[in-house]
């Protein structure tokens, strides 16, 4: 046991530099002697690598206040200043996001391939050749895509940490007049569920741009199988846009609401329990339980409107792919065109890599970003109430 490694002292490898472990870094090879100690017993926290020095609280929350100190002085948003806080991180998010979405058209590519080969009997040779390569794509699809969610994840915790860090050293700082617009149940709101939107939204975000760059290319490679027919088919991707950016608008009104009655709620509980001796002697238990109740029926009423909206969406993606493959195939065969294996096999696998990213993340990503610019709001209005420094400096400036 005294040879067990202990993690105490140790740098984090994301201290070190990338290059000289590139691949410990995709494979996560680096937990390896961490789960080895925990096999063979319970872990224990000196167990754990130490936090790298870029996650650090203090770090982390310094990093987003001077962001957000920058941004205030040319009268931006809070919301501008989180997404930008961390502008190298999300650039390498969004070029592994921008891989997995290539990998998945080169995946349809060669899918389609090898039917071809097969449909036309051709050599053994090029089908071992495709079948590596499509392999060797399955393979780089998954580093490509479990370290960009795992990355985004880590991003969303890291704006999340800072945000909670900046919400506490402005509830320290505010004047009396400042607090006098708060109350203590909205911080408790704005600390436990507002800033949990950067964990759903930070994630999805990218795909706003990718999304449709994506759709644009499998339509190009769609035209050069079956013509004018493949717009029969992207119609319904296309015109669902407009509809994920209607519902997204709903839901950030739906998400306004919400939070509002979770204040109100949240509120009422802390004046129940920092009164319950008042309460007890006046025997108020029973209004102040109605009242509760009444708020969270209604907030109930908005969680349930929010994930109907959720249910539509996903309704849709699961059909995506037969419903635009229908409407591709129908007015093809009808106009009498050969409608073979190669043809079907193609047509369905680009949709079906069209379909992960059109249907699936863009309404996430629309969702996620309406819910986002509320919390943000919701935090701002706090971030700008007048701190106590600035009191003392107006007081000094209107001395005589």
């Amino acid at each position: 046991m005294a040879n067990v490694p202990r993690y105490k002292t140790q740098d984090h490898p994301f201290d070190r530099p990338w290059f000289a472990q590139t691949f410990s870094l995709l494979s996560f090879s680096w937990m390896l002697p961490m789960l080895k100690i925990g096999r063979s017993r319970q872990l224990v926290q000196d167990d754990m690598f130490p936090l790298p020095k870029s996650e650090r609280a203090h770090k982390c929350i310094d990093d987003l206040e001077a962001r957000w100190t920058e941004v205030k002085a040319r009268g931006g948003s809070f919301l501008w200043a989180a997404i930008t806080c961390y502008p190298v991180d999300y650039g390498w998010i969004t070029l592994l996001y921008v891989g997995d979405a290539a990998l998945r058209v080169i995946q349809a590519y060669l899918v389609g391939q090898i039917v071809k080969l097969i449909q036309d009997n051709e050599s053994t040779e090029r089908g071992l050749y495709l079948a590596a390569s499509m392999t060797a794509a399955n393979l780089m699809h998954f580093v490509f895509h479990h370290m960009g969610f795992y990355l985004s994840s880590r991003l969303s915790f890291l704006l999340r940490l800072a945000s909670i860090g900046l919400i506490h050293r402005k509830a320290l700082g505010m004047s009396m007049q400042g607090q006098a617009h708060i109350t203590t149940g909205h911080i408790v709101n704005l600390a436990s569920t507002d800033v949990e939107r950067f964990m759903n939204s930070i994630t999805f975000l990218p795909y706003l741009i990718i999304s449709p760059i994506q759709l644009a290319v499998v339509l190009y490679l769609l035209w050069g199988l079956v013509g004018p027919f493949a717009f029969c088919g992207a119609a319904v991707f296309i015109s669902f846009l407009p509809l994920h950016v209607y519902s997204s608008y709903h839901f950030g009104l739906i998400r306004m609401a919400t939070a509002l009655l979770t204040d109100d709620r949240v509120r009422t509980i802390n004046e129940v329990i920092t009164g319950m001796r008042v309460v007890k002697f006046q025997a108020w238990e029973t209004p102040f339980v109605r009242s509760i109740q009444k708020y969270r029926s209604q907030e109930s009423r908005k969680v349930l409107s929010a994930n109907l909206i959720r249910t539509y969406n996903l309704a849709f993606f699961f059909a995506a792919t037969t419903v635009v493959s229908y409407l591709t195939f129908l007015p093809y065969y009808l106009e009498g065109e050969r409608l073979d294996a190669f043809t079907a096999f193609y047509v369905i696998a680009l949709f079906a890599a069209a379909r992960f990213t059109v249907a699936l993340k863009i309404p996430l990503a629309t969702h996620g970003l309406s819910e986002l610019r509320v919390a943000c709001t919701r935090i701002e209005r706090m971030l700008r109430l007048e701190e106590r420094h600035e009191t003392a400096a107006a007081a000094a400036a209107s001395l005589p």
